[in-house]
């Protein structure tokens, strides 16, 4: 007999059941300092966010500060997502390799518009 875990494809509370397991694991990863931070032109308000989870996908992002190499970001991003895996760990879940990727965007202004 084969047992099943978690709450299985399809089920019509999984949207609302990844919102409680996802949340504190974006809060533990900002809490540790990953993410990124915008500070609203106008305003001057700070946001703060690490990622987003929808269901059972999650997209972490970070970002470096002014003048840091893509290379800190590299590293910083694979600290996000140890820190991701063993938080999710703790929840009995797992990151699947084969449906996890990565982007580097490394933007350069060269002036003008």
């Amino acid at each position: 007999m084969i047992l099943m875990h978690g709450i299985r494809q399809g089920n019509g509370a999984g949207p609302a059941i990844w919102a409680v397991v996802s949340t504190p694991l974006l809060n533990i990863s900002q809490e540790h300092g990953y993410g990124v931070q915008f500070a609203m032109p106008i305003s001057g308000i700070t946001m703060q966010f690490s990622g987003f989870a929808f269901v059972d996908d999650t997209d972490l992002v970070q970002m470096a500060h002014k003048s840091q190499p893509s290379s800190k970001v590299c590293i910083a991003l694979q600290a996000t997502v140890d820190l991701w895996d063993s938080s999710l760990a703790a929840t009995s879940g797992a990151i699947v390799p084969e449906k996890t990727f990565w982007y580097l965007v490394d933007f350069h202004w060269t002036g003008g518009f």
